[in-house]
């Protein structure tokens, strides 16, 4: 009743008379009056008139804002009276004034009657009508004017959809980048999709509601598809710049178009490659990356060529995301377009802005080529540069990457970044400087000691421990703290100490391993009431933990001697069966030596899936890993099939240059133990007959092969 009631109140508004054109201008325009003069179409007076009657309202010195009966929702879209808009209001639009249009009709409360969300709906379908419409549709030049002074994405989004039909190439384009450049900032950490327009069949009252009320995100994947099918048939049409920045729109708006329109797009921008400017170069490398269009082929091949024909032209931004782009994908540069990319970054690292820069550091990390000492010191000097109006995320972000990226970079870069930190710790927030802390622990860089005293006095405080993440940073700073080998200062610690209880509820698989391991390392005693809730919620989780996850748990509890209780230890028994093919050579070995360390039993059946999964990785075992599983199995009385063992035999003979004098005795104990004596002198034979490259060359491997293990576990 109420709805009606609105809705019939909403019929007898009467447009007030200081809304309407002057009597002279009611009737039909002259031309000589109004140059190119366009009329909109009766249809639409309604929203689009009370827009219209707003400027003219304006335009005379009163106020802008309309009576507050013009705004109601449930107003009548079209008015049976049709009178010409005041002439100065087309003037104003050609002109390039822009047009205030209605924001998006708000959702309706569930519990509305099912009269208001009818009359919502139709406000919904009056959206789109509420865009300035001509009775031949506005000119190129006026859509490219309203979409360049356009500020509101959901006005230009409106217009789009209004108007679609007349947009040239160039008006697609204009809007594509302008909507890029409205709502980059909430779509950039979206993935690329499609999008899909299906509307599902209404079951129920709730369900037409739920279907009438559209988000924004909605109307923008419909203006983007429609954006998109108008490019597409102007295709051939684009030069080079049009087509680069077309793809750059749809990348940034993560909007991934179908697979025919793709190629479409790509062929044509594959064709105009030797058009285009370093800048374009940089932005199609980005594009391609983005959309996960895979650089091979001819395209890479022509997009490498005119990088090199451009080389002194290149600016700081397309080096950066030339390198990311082939780090994004994984791809290896070819060696000489590297170096040279390498040799124009050095030459412009002065140029380079903080967000470049970053890019920069990131594509290297990834890439993993060895960094030359000119492109080190160049980094270096650049940093300082930088670092007096460096952004704290920027900084976090800068330090990770010079972390990662494996490289020695010298003492005095950590003593200059752990000055900035200690400058700067007022400004720079808790979270910040627990992630600080984290990357100087990963790259063994003790921070002074007043500089962790303040750290830890800022981190004590109850803030901190009521985001969303808290108990990712609880676990990180107990980390960091053990990497470093140092104590948390009283004042902290008695703090985490008090946290205990509310965090170990939230922890997952790895958390939990990371906490124990972090008191392990510490020394610091865990109490019975944290033990409880610790196998309470490995009992919670163990259902959906990885196979890699429970190795580490339980290597945990093996050092801090914590036995699983019964029920606990069969659930992650049978989930570790679930997932033995995704078990790493580090956690199979762990997995063994955990159950030999703590008496716990392996049944026939974990021992087949075990035995089975080292058969697989037995050429990947190093020596450590080999000889502890070894004397795992030993100790728990456990003999795999012959075959296993052969494995185990070959393998120790290939790495026998690298067992020391103790793992050669473990090996020739659990020989002997499984009636296979004999073999420890072929290893020996092997150990002193290996020649010194192929030792050399083992050396390397394993410890590439622990530094793999170390990266993994600190990225977990």
């Amino acid at each position: 009743r109420e709805a009606g009631r609105i809705c019939r109140s909403a019929r007898r508004i009467v447009t007030p008379s200081s809304l309407l054109p002057p009597p002279h201008l009611r009737t039909t325009v002259s031309h000589r009056d109004v140059p190119a003069l366009r009329i909109p179409s009766p249809q639409c007076v309604g929203p689009s008139s009370l827009l219209l009657g707003r400027a003219s309202y304006a335009s005379e010195g009163l106020s802008s804002a309309p009576p507050s009966s013009l705004h109601h929702p449930f107003s009548p879209p079209c008015s049976s009276s049709y009178s010409s808009p005041d002439a100065s209001t087309f003037l104003q639009y050609k002109a390039g004034a822009a047009l205030q249009l209605p924001s998006l009709p708000p959702a309706t409360p569930p519990n509305s009657s099912r009269i208001a969300r009818i009359a919502c709906k139709r406000t919904m379908v009056n959206f789109l009508r509420s865009a300035p419409t001509f009775m031949t549709g506005p000119t190129t030049q006026e859509n490219a004017e309203f979409i360049r002074t356009t500020d509101n994405s959901s006005t230009l989004i409106a217009y789009c959809l209004k108007n679609i039909k007349g947009f040239s190439y160039q008006n697609v384009i204009s809007a594509m980048h302008r909507l890029a450049v409205l709502t980059r900032a909430s779509r950039k950490h979206l993935k690329p999709r499609r999008t899909q327009l299906k509307v599902v069949g209404h079951t129920g009252l709730k369900d037409s509601a739920r279907a009438a009320i559209e988000s924004e995100t909605f109307w923008l994947e419909k203006a983007l598809e429609a954006l998109l099918r108008r490019g597409i048939l102007q295709v051939r049409r684009m030069n080079g710049f049009a087509v680069v920045r077309f793809l750059w729109s749809l990348a940034t708006l993560r909007h991934l178009p179908e697979q025919n329109d793709l190629l479409l797009l790509l062929d044509h921008a594959q064709s105009t490659i030797p058009e285009l400017n370093p800048v374009s170069l940089g932005l199609l490398y980005w594009s391609c990356a983005v959309l996960e269009v895979p650089l091979e082929g001819e395209l890479r091949y022509k997009l490498d060529d005119g990088t090199m024909k451009n080389l002194p032209l290149l600016t700081p931004q397309c080096i950066s995301m030339i390198l990311w782009s082939y780090s994004k994908q994984r791809k290896a540069l070819d060696t000489e377009l590297y170096q040279e990319l390498c040799k124009q970054a050095i030459r412009l690292m002065e140029q380079f802005k903080q967000e470049e820069f970053n890019m920069l550091l990131l594509a290297l990390k990834q890439l993993r080529y060895p960094l030359s000492r000119e492109m080190k010191g160049a980094i270096t000097e650049h940093i300082k540069l930088l670092l007096p109006s460096m952004h704290q995320g920027t900084f976090v972000s800068v330090l990770d990457n010079l972390v990662r990226s494996k490289e020695s970079w010298g003492e005095e870069l950590p003593a200059i970044l752990s000055e900035y930190v200690y400058k700067n710790e007022s400004v720079i927030n808790v979270d910040s400087l627990v992630n600080i802390l984290w990357n100087f622990s990963q790259w063994q860089v003790k921070p002074d000691d007043q500089l962790i005293e303040v750290i830890s006095l800022k981190l004590a405080r109850k803030p901190l421990w009521s985001t969303p993440r808290c108990d990712t940073y609880f676990v990180r700073l107990l980390a960091a703290f053990s990497n470093l080998n140092i104590h948390p200062p009283p004042v902290l610690q008695r703090t985490l100490s008090q946290l205990s209880p509310v965090m170990i509820p939230r922890f997952d698989g790895w958390k939990v391993s990371a906490y124990l391991l972090a008191h392990f390392k510490l020394q610091l005693k865990i109490d019975e009431q944290d033990i409880v809730l610790i196998m309470a919620q490995v009992r919670n989780i163990t259902k959906g933990m990885e196979a890699n996850e429970i190795g580490s748990v339980l290597t945990a509890m093996s050092k801090l001697e914590l036995r699983p209780p019964e029920d606990v230890h069969d659930k992650m028994m049978k989930r570790l069966a679930e997932g033995i093919n995704y078990l790493d050579v580090k956690y199979l070995h762990d997995i063994l030596r955990s159950h030999a360390m703590l008496g716990l039993t392996v049944t026939e059946k974990i021992l087949e899936c075990l035995t089975l999964r080292a058969q697989n990785l037995a050429s990947t075992f190093s020596s450590f890993e080999l000889s502890f599983l070894l004397w795992s199995l030993q100790v728990l009385m456990l003999q795999p099939p012959a075959y296993v063992i052969e494995g185990f035999i070959n393998r120790s003979k290939e790495i026998a240059p690298r067992l020391d004098e103790e793992q050669v005795e473990m090996i020739r104990e659990v020989l002997e133990t499984w009636g296979r004596p004999g073999e420890i002198e072929a290893i020996l034979s092997a150990r002193t007959s290996m020649l010194p490259e192929r030792e050399n060359e083992l050396e390397s491997e394993e410890e590439e092969t622990a530094y793999d293990h170390q990266d993994y576990d600190a990225s977990r």
